[in-house]
């Protein structure tokens, strides 16, 4: 409401600058949403698929795997691979932690082979 009032009250300068700002701000929570929608990770014992901020979905093989942090302020895991490639998996993506296992388990086995 006192966005209303804000912008009714304002001379035609001001309302163009609002118009902007809220424009800019509209796309960034469409995006946001769209993301969120379409983010997905699959996996096998071999490879990894992850959704990237673009909404590519590369390809990380598992044996290419080197170290994993946990990012709790973000909610998420970075995987960090060869090449400097990096995945980055929420904690709140259904089946995370199932996978997680499986990733950690492979990362133990490449320290082995290493």
């Amino acid at each position: 409401m006192t966005d209303l009032i804000i912008f009714v009250g304002a001379d035609p300068q001001e309302r163009l600058i609002f118009r902007g700002f809220m424009t800019v701000f509209g796309a960034a929570v469409l995006f946001a949403g769209l993301w969120i929608f379409e983010a997905r990770v699959r996996y096998d014992n071999s490879t990894l698929f992850a959704t990237d901020y673009s909404g590519r979905e590369p390809r990380h093989e598992g044996a290419n795997l080197e170290d994993i942090q946990i990012n709790a302020d973000a909610g998420d895991y970075h995987l960090l691979f060869r090449r400097r490639r990096k995945a980055r998996i929420s904690f709140f993506y259904s089946g995370a932690n199932d996978m997680m296992t499986l990733v950690w388990q492979k990362l133990e086995t490449n320290a082995r082979a290493s």
